[in-house]
């Protein structure tokens, strides 16, 4: 990635994720080029890492996630790119 080329980290998205249950909590991302980033979950909750993902435009990335308990769980996700990193929290009710 050059250092002129940009990576937003545009929202979120989940499919109605519940306690002590996995679901999918979608990432969408948009790259000014084509580069590879990483995905870290921080909060109450157990996820699975998707790895290395190339992409480039806007690409969702989906990463399976179990909330540990039923409160408002703030959940941040940080996006590191080969030139930046970026983070946002998700607060799920």
């Amino acid at each position: 990635m050059n250092v002129d080329e940009k990576l937003e980290l545009l929202g979120f998205e989940s499919d109605g994720i519940e306690v002590e249950r996995w679901g999918k909590l979608r990432i969408k991302l948009k790259a000014n080029g084509p580069t590879t980033v990483s995905v870290e979950l921080s909060g109450d909750v157990d996820w699975l890492n998707p790895g290395v993902i190339e992409l480039s435009g806007e690409s969702f990335i989906e990463v399976p996630m179990k909330p540990r308990s039923c409160d408002e769980i703030p959940v941040k996700v940080t996006v590191n790119g080969e030139k930046q990193s970026i983070s946002k929290k998700k607060l799920r009710k």
